[in-house]
């Protein structure tokens, strides 16, 4: 089943949950997304990313590099990760399954947890393993993803079993590719250390965007100095927290103009996603999405209602 058949018929409507699946299969074409990319973000659950079309540019904790279609990415648990068409120019289509190892190992203490899941996913030097479709594991990897993908878009009778079944097959390739991947304890526990305080310095930006907030108040919320902050920040994201705190100002700015069913006014939309002023939040916006907000209002309503999903269109629900 393709893509587009499966979204016509089976796409759930806002607020539908598979209760119980902690599965969650999403599908990220980058010419949908907010500015274009997946902004940087982490989460506890696994994530496998499928490139099927184009290519990317991934970044995940301080390291970047280009998958190209048909390649795969692991992603583990609460690593920071951004992505973005290669190029300027072209897109990218993704398919991502995000899933919670619980499903696997129903207790994180049993025989099994101990041997075959912490050794993968408790790993500080493993924020990530590549998955090369020139590669023999990597090729069935990517062969049972894709099998994966298919279960949970066409969701026959005893699609969720097969999928608990496929993700077993695949953790344990992922072992085996892990044991050929070279270690470094103390850079490992660095990066730890600072995606944990960079994964803090976004939580508190997301929850106090409305308020003006200094360089000083960012780097105070995880106890450092402001290069600290600065330099913990980029190292993980690639960008700075101002360039991220603007990020995600503009895109409550632009999720507020597609869901508002009347015109708003922006000197109270600037001060609602903390800009000092109007002009000053209009010519953000525009630098961000090439739009004025009328412009971009007037054509997020035309377009797909997920558009401004900052991380892809959720196909079924965690």
């Amino acid at each position: 089943m393709n893509f587009e058949d499966y979204k016509e018929s089976n796409e759930p409507a806002a607020g539908e949950e598979l209760s119980g699946y902690p599965v969650g299969v999403y599908y990220i074409d980058t010419d949908r997304m907010y500015m274009h990319k997946v902004l940087p973000h982490s989460h506890p659950e696994l994530e496998l990313l499928f490139i099927r079309e184009g290519s990317a540019r991934v970044f995940i904790s301080g390291e970047s590099f280009i998958l190209s279609s048909g390649d795969g990415l692991f992603i583990n648990s609460e690593r920071i990760h951004s992505i973005e068409s290669s190029t300027v120019t072209d897109s990218c289509v993704m398919l991502s399954v995000l899933f919670d190892t619980s499903y696997l190992f129903e207790d994180e203490n049993s025989f099994l947890s101990v041997k075959y899941m912490k050794p993968l996913k408790d790993d500080p030097a493993l924020p990530f393993i590549r998955l090369n479709s020139g590669e023999e594991n990597g090729i069935r990897i990517l062969s049972y993803l894709k099998e994966l993908l298919d279960e949970n878009l066409g969701r026959a009778y005893g699609y969720e079993l097969k999928t608990k079944s496929l993700l077993c097959e695949l953790w344990m390739l992922l072992l085996s590719l892990k044991a050929g991947i070279p270690s470094d304890p103390l850079k490992a526990s660095s990066l730890l250390t600072d995606e944990k305080r960079s994964i803090d310095m976004m939580s508190f930006m997301k929850k106090n965007l409305r308020k003006k907030l200094t360089l000083e108040d960012i780097a105070a919320s995880v106890n450092v100095s402001r290069s600290e902050c600065c330099r913990c920040f980029k190292r993980c994201t690639s960008i700075s927290p101002f360039d991220y705190l603007q990020d995600i100002r503009i895109h409550e700015a632009a999720s507020r103009l597609q869901k508002s069913k009347t015109a708003l006014s922006m000197q109270k939309l600037s001060a609602q996603t903390g800009f000092a002023s109007p002009s000053y939040f209009n010519r953000i916006f525009k630098s961000r999405t090439a739009l004025t907000p009328l412009e971009y209002r007037q054509l997020i309503k035309k377009s797909h209602r997920d558009a401004l999903n900052p991380y892809g269109i959720p196909l079924n629900r965690l």
